[in-house]
């Protein structure tokens, strides 16, 4: 799910990006990053990090390792 999520925000934020390109015409911002850009990517980071930790495998201890 977090690598969904993940997929949406990039998504999203190139779609974003050709939407106000559309609109603004011959004034268009220009190719620099935005803060929108930078909260894409954060959200991003944390649902690749969010993925990562999901998905490693949790220890099992033996029988002989449990406590008592």
């Amino acid at each position: 799910m977090s690598l969904v999520a993940a997929g949406l925000w990039v998504v999203g934020t190139i779609l974003g990006r050709l939407a106000m390109r559309s609109m603004q015409g011959a004034e268009s911002m220009g190719f620099g990053p935005t803060m929108g850009d930078a909260i894409a990517a954060v959200s991003v980071l944390a649902s690749l990090l969010l993925c990562g930790i999901r998905e490693r495998p949790t220890e099992t201890r033996s029988e002989s390792q449990t406590w008592q």
